[in-house]
């Protein structure tokens, strides 16, 4: 089995795990807790009187860190690193701040200078190879790595990696030794028995099954072994066991092409044609571009006479194997002219057309030759990404460039083509009236793409559509919601049907369902008004923490940026000053609200409460009066 790519940045968070490598004071063990305890929205308040606590900028840039706001994280970390510079941790989170906001030459310089100044600390060369494995430069992480490893020789993180980075160059003997002494250091490793495995599997396959045995014992949600396991079991004619192991990977990553591929293979092995289809249809199907699922499946219905199958199989294959065959020739051209920017667009939009957020952005960037963050660099990824069929991965890297760059005028028209891409054309709309403002002579141009799509959308409705408008042609809530919960069972990410049902829910007095519906729009579209607005509403319904109040006041701010000063804002603004005891700025508020909607009987009924506490019997007088023409008029 191949060994698993991950991305450079998972992969220097996986290996240096340091937090206990010096042993804290009992005043920092006390911080330690203190701070480790704590969100990034209640950490960052502390700013100002913590700016100088190691500690604590350790932690604020781990979580800033943990959002991928590598950019951010960077400053606070290196300020860290300046009132601790001896501690691993501080180094460790920096690295990983540097290289996930592109600035590897600047990761690489402050861990050499980490492993200089502390020339007899192991975890100091145990970085710097960290580093060098990151990158690829396999001599350079040997070289690191055998220093860390001479200065602890039970050093077993360190040890591990050097095993991986010896059999990268296949010195199989040597890694095979290192694999056997990070075992002896750390025998719970689950992945280093994984790595055994498959080194034994040919040589000595009893011992082989012990190592499976003991990985996914040791990792028992690890889907990854019980696949390679599979794929052992099925190079020895084992196809029963193999299945087992398979069935349990597609159990644990029902996500995984390769899990449906491998359980396919078993099954195909076993004699049940029948049974491995369907597994093959949904690996070719999680992997558009891999071609092996498509020529199983063309074998099996050339087994059974069907031509036309066999057909659509036989030129999926082929359109597979053309776009393996163009990738493979890019990158051996590149081998040759690495600087080749027009060879390293083309490779970028093939890349895209595998749904790699990171590698498209890094191909990129090696094709502008900017840094990944760029503004630039994420437009073009999420261009890519919306062409390659992945206009979901297409929006966060079209977001970051326009934040990085408000007024960007291609990141907001690659932001409204991945939303048109998922149907989502008011946001579509949003977004292209932003690129407007930059680009006027596009105006036309953006609103034939969106006639486009309106007319689309009216000819071919998707199935999510037609539930919601039924939804709202129904006689009874009830059958709205129904309606409603059909849609988005047909699409989980169908935001007008979100929408809907939340302000429903919330009308009918329902908050948790509707507050489901709010936290779902909003990790769909973080800056959405409406779901920014009745998350908070929902929230303000309980007392007010220190973390409550911070979350309703951004929720109610970033309600109010994108959505303006509704009355239903207003109101909501009114709510938050009320629980906070603030009743004159409630009045304020409450106030404007009734005059932009002056049928509301909750506005009225806050007001009344705002204008007792506040002293202002007029203005209560008038609000009563006004309540009860409205309690009158509907009853």
């Amino acid at each position: 089995m191949k060994t698993t790519r991950r991305t450079w940045v998972v992969l220097w968070v996986a290996v240096a795990a340091l937090a206990a490598a010096v042993a804290p004071s009992l005043t920092g063990r006390f911080r330690d807790q203190r701070w480790r305890a704590l969100s990034l929205a209640q950490l960052a308040p502390q700013q100002k009187t913590s700016a100088s606590d190691p500690v604590f900028l350790y932690y604020l840039g781990r979580r800033l860190n943990e959002q991928g706001r590598f950019t951010e994280a960077a400053p606070f970390l290196e300020q860290a690193a300046g009132f601790d510079p001896g501690s691993p941790r501080i180094r460790e989170a920096w690295a990983q701040a540097l290289l996930g906001s592109g600035q590897v030459s600047a990761a690489f310089g402050q861990l050499k200078q980490f492993a200089g100044t502390n020339p007899r600390l192991a975890e100091a060369h145990y970085l710097l190879g960290s580093y060098h494995l990151t990158q690829k430069a396999w001599p350079l992480a040997q070289k690191a790595l055998e220093q860390a490893v001479a200065l602890r020789p039970d050093y077993g993180q360190a040890l591990s990696l050097l095993a991986n980075v010896c059999l990268q160059q296949q010195f199989i003997d040597q890694g095979r030794t290192y694999l056997e002494r990070a075992l002896q250091a750390r025998p719970y490793a689950a992945l280093d028995h994984l790595q055994l495995a498959l080194l034994e599997a040919s040589r000595n396959p009893a011992r082989a099954e012990t190592e499976f045995q003991k990985a996914t014992q040791l990792l028992p949600a690890h889907a990854e072994s019980y696949r390679a396991w599979a794929n052992f079991c099925l190079g020895r004619g084992e196809a029963k066991k193999a299945v087992e192991r398979a069935q349990k990977a597609v159990a644990l990553a029902p996500e995984e092409a390769q899990n449906h591929y491998v359980l396919g293979r078993g099954l195909l092995q076993s004699g049940d044609e029948a049974a491995a289809r369907p597994e093959l249809e949904r690996a070719a199907a999680l992997a558009p571009l891999n071609p092996l699922p498509a020529q199983e499946l063309r074998l099996i219905a050339s087994h059974a006479q069907d031509t036309a199958t066999e057909t659509h199989w036989r030129a999926e294959y082929e359109r597979r194997q053309s776009y393996q065959s163009t990738r493979r020739k890019l990158e051996s051209q590149l081998k040759v002219t690495p600087q080749d920017s027009a060879l390293r667009r083309e490779l970028a939009g093939l890349i895209g057309q595998t749904g790699s957020v990171e590698g498209t952005v890094q191909e990129w960037a090696r094709a502008l030759r900017q840094r990944p963050d760029e503004p630039s660099v994420l437009t073009a990824a999420a261009r890519s990404l919306t062409a390659g069929g992945f206009p979901a991965a297409a929006i966060p890297l079209a977001r970051q460039a326009i934040s990085s760059a408000p007024n960007n005028v291609a990141a907001y028209e690659a932001l409204g083509d991945a939303y048109l891409a998922r149907d989502w054309i008011h946001e579509a709309a949003v977004a292209f009236q932003s690129a407007t403002n930059g680009a006027p002579r596009q105006r036309e141009l953006y609103k034939k793409r969106l006639a486009e799509a309106v007319a689309n959308r009216q000819a071919h409705p998707t199935p999510a559509w037609k539930h919601l408008l039924a939804a709202q042609s129904a006689p009874s809530d009830t059958e709205a919601l129904a309606e409603l919960g059909k849609a988005l069972d047909a699409d989980q990410a169908h935001v007008e049907s979100l929408r809907t049902r939340m302000e429903l829910y919330y009308r009918l007095g329902q908050p948790e369902p509707a507050l489901t519906d709010a936290r779902r729009l909003l990790a769909l579209l973080p800056d959405d008004s409406k779901g920014s607005l009745f998350a908070a509403l929902i929230l303000l319904r309980e007392p007010l923490t220190e973390d409550r109040t911070l979350q309703i006041s951004a929720l109610l701010d970033r309600a109010e940026v994108s959505g303006g000063a509704t009355p239903t804002l207003l109101y909501g603004r009114g709510l938050f000053a009320l629980a906070r005891k603030q009743p004159k700025d409630a009045l304020v508020y409450l106030t404007k609200s009734a005059q932009l909607d002056p049928e509301s009987r909750a506005v009225f009924a806050k007001l009344i409460e705002a204008a007792q506490q506040a002293g202002d019997s007029t203005t209560e007088a008038n609000a009563r009066k006004q309540l009860d023409l409205l309690t009158q008029r509907k009853p």
